[in-house]
């Protein structure tokens, strides 16, 4: 007779440390990170293409696999494939993906026990001590999410998402390539940890420029929204259709206003129904007029809610296409 022993208490703390990592990885990053005015974007469906030449160990046949042609199919991509490269320019979505695969993926952990826990991590940090990359993961999931993990536990049943490498210098004083020894570190990892499921976010210029490739078995290209992305969008938020024929003639004459960050100040300014749309007011006027009406509502939630530094961002992302408008170029 053959006898199983069973620790309740290794168990015991495996499920409360995996229900603390979910729950933790839902506040301090969905909630806390993300601002609830950008929550409508997790609705919005951006067009993407397969880019199987920008990964090292991407298949031939990658090239004529069935994907549903915008990011609102990846998780399922996801788990075919078991590691995704998104590649977007500034604005595109790269973030906004990003989250709508933790979402997915935290309601499937929660759901079943047996699937794995999505964990989303800054590739920034990585550059701040360079070390293995495994060491850093457990480093960052103790930090940042609170989560006493021992040296050795085991990485397989997490999804890893992994943002902003486009962030991480390629040069440094010490004449260390930042961003291409960041890359030898995930690529080491994945080849440790061959199952587990792992995405990286990057804008192309910057990937490109880097001396090595991901050896991930995908990648794809966030696409510039069209006009049926956004009325789409325009239409699941419930924007009048004045407003929303009114923008569309708009985005025809500027693509400044194609993108999803600009496409949620629309939005949040108009659906909140406290401003009336003035169709006679000149494309440079409605430009300023979006972006101070939209931090009138928004900057009072600030102190209470936002985490300033994302704020700082993305008023440093708005003052440079404004920028690019004021000198009557398209972004």
């Amino acid at each position: 007779m053959k006898f199983i022993i069973f620790n309740i208490n290794k168990f015991i703390r495996t499920k409360v440390e995996r229900d603390t990592l979910i729950e933790n990885v839902r506040n301090l990053w969905l909630d806390s990170y993300l601002p609830p005015s950008m929550h409508n974007l997790m609705h919005l469906e951006i067009p993407v293409r397969l880019c199987p030449d920008m990964v090292a160990s991407s298949p031939l046949e990658e090239t004529n696999l069935e994907l549903n042609r915008t990011n609102a199919a990846l998780s399922d991509f996801l788990c075919k494939k078991g590691s995704l490269l998104i590649l977007g320019g500034e604005a595109s979505g790269k973030s906004i993906t990003l989250f709508q695969l933790a979402k997915k993926f935290l309601i499937d952990a929660t759901e079943n026990s047996l699937n794995p826990v999505p964990i989303v991590l800054d590739l920034l940090s990585w550059a701040n001590n360079r070390k293995n990359l495994r060491l850093w993961i457990i480093d960052e999931v103790r930090t940042r999410y609170r989560i006493k993990w021992s040296d050795d536990i085991k990485l397989d049943n997490i999804v890893l998402l992994l943002d902003n490498l486009h962030e991480i210098p390629e040069s440094h004083e010490d004449n260390l390539n930042l961003r291409t020894a960041c890359i030898k570190e995930i690529n080491d990892f994945y080849n440790d940890y061959p199952n587990i499921h792992i995405v990286v976010c990057c804008r192309p210029k910057e990937y490109r420029a880097a001396l090595k490739k991901l050896n991930f078995r995908s990648a794809i290209q966030l696409e510039n929204l069209n006009q049926e992305a956004i009325t789409r969008y325009f239409n699941l938020m419930s924007l009048p259709r004045e407003i929303i024929n009114y923008f569309i003639s708009l985005m025809e004459l500027n693509n400044i206003y194609m993108n999803p960050l600009f496409s949620n100040v629309i939005v949040c300014v108009f659906k909140s129904g406290s401003y009336k749309l003035d169709i006679n007011m000149e494309h440079s006027e409605m430009y300023n007029y979006l972006i101070d009406k939209y931090f009138t509502l928004r900057m009072k939630d600030v102190a209470s809610q936002y985490k300033l530094p994302w704020y700082l961002r993305f008023l440093n992302y708005l003052r440079r296409i404004a920028f690019t408008f004021s000198i009557g170029k398209q972004t």
